[in-house]
């Protein structure tokens, strides 16, 4: 090998390598964040003070029959990923997502009692008595007002947009994921026989990361792959009948259930809270009710590829202009690994939602039978709400 092609090649691998490390310390970060405004709300909610997060009085209590990290310990834990300047923004983030929550239960007439963190399995039985598990009932931390309510509270933060990442469902909610991921593991093997010799992904990794030509060749493939997974769970979707296409988009894309809790009469809020230039927003929805008026009424549901995902686009009440109101992206694991596994992400577009919500929530007027709607709600002669909707 050349002199000159070898610093080339060295060259293109300190690159990589700063690239990839950078992407685990940004990776950590966000994990960090994640947990540190979780801990922080809790903190603010009891009544906590910025200057005052070092001492364990005020942070939410410790579940005595369990081992790990107390609120208190994993705030000093944590925050040791954050600058100075991140840590002070996530104090600011988790005490105005604070004031949000202390605002709106006192609205209804409720005044905050308890505050636990119910990150780990189990928590919430012991913060509620009420039996649920993580995928039934996601909330970060419970609140228990004076007045007996259980409110479960799923926390999410970002640094500029509502649209927040919801689930993480796995590549068995991509229809025939697993077959098409098999066929491109075998297909880059064929593709690169050196890869047949490397059996961890540290050597795989090291290997393209020093050969600009597999690099981009392995880049290409898994472009591919991801949009043969889009476009064919698109397809799938689409030949579903709309229940079954709702219950999809309800279970692996939305999370669109009542909570244990809140079948018990209890409430549930998801939060967000994110960064604005005029400062910190905060909002909040219940997932079981804020998808309703599209995923019950589901015969206008479209899913389309987006390349490396699948949309799902309604159209709209009165332009009948499509637009679109959920994603499921779907990406591999490691770019630098020719074997990588492949995960999938949603997101809800919360403008989109709420923009149809509103529309739909305005009366219609009623045919000559008074029960179903006409032009107002309807797209090309056809209700938005399907044959047996608003005619009780």
């Amino acid at each position: 090998m050349s002199q000159s092609l070898y610093i080339k090649k060295f060259t293109h691998f300190l690159e990589e390598s700063a690239t990839y490390y950078g992407l685990l310390q940004e990776s950590a970060v966000t994990n960090a964040g994640g947990i540190i405004h979780e801990i922080l709300t809790g903190y603010y909610l009891n009544g906590g003070k910025k200057d005052n997060a070092h001492k364990p009085d005020t942070h939410m209590p410790k579940h005595e029959d369990i081992d790990g990290l107390s609120p208190h310990e994993a705030y000093h834990k944590y925050k040791e990923a954050l600058s100075p300047e991140q840590l002070d923004e996530a104090h600011k983030y988790g005490d105005h997502a604070a004031q949000y929550i202390r605002e709106n239960l006192s609205k209804d007439g409720h005044d905050i009692g308890e505050v636990h963190w119910t990150s780990k399995h189990g928590d919430i039985e012991r913060s509620t008595g009420i039996k649920s598990s993580q995928k039934e009932d996601p909330s970060d931390i419970v609140v228990t007002t004076k007045q007996g309510k259980h409110v479960g509270v799923s926390l999410k933060r970002s640094s500029s947009t509502r649209n927040v990442p919801l689930l993480n469902p796995g590549i068995e909610s991509i229809h025939g994921g697993s077959d098409i991921l098999a066929e491109h593991r075998k297909n880059i093997k064929t593709a690169i026989p050196e890869l047949s010799g490397l059996k961890s992904a540290k050597e795989r990794k090291a290997y393209v990361r020093a050969n600009p030509e597999i690099e981009e060749k392995t880049r290409s493939m898994n472009r591919d792959t991801l949009s043969k997974m889009a476009t064919g769970a698109a397809d799938h979707l689409n030949s579903l009948p709309p229940a079954e296409l709702s219950k999809h988009i309800r279970d692996n894309v939305l999370h669109a259930h009542a909570t244990p809790m809140q079948n018990l009469g209890h409430d549930h809020m998801r939060v967000v809270t994110w960064g604005s230039k005029a400062g910190a927003q905060t909002a909040h929805v219940d997932p079981g009710k804020m998808y309703e008026h599209i995923l019950e009424n589901p015969h206008h549901i479209l899913a389309r590829s987006t390349g490396q995902g699948v949309g799902f686009y309604v159209p709209h009440p009165k332009t009948g202009k499509e637009i679109k109101f959920a994603n499921q992206s779907i990406k591999f694991d490691s770019q630098a690994d020719p074997m990588s596994s492949v995960k999938s992400a949603t997101v809800d577009n919360f403008n989109s939602v709420g923009e149809i919500g509103e529309f739909l929530k305005r009366p219609s007027t009623p045919d000559a039978s008074g029960k179903k709607p006409v032009s107002d709600h309807t797209i090309g002669g056809k209700s938005f709400y399907g044959p047996d909707e608003r005619s009780k």
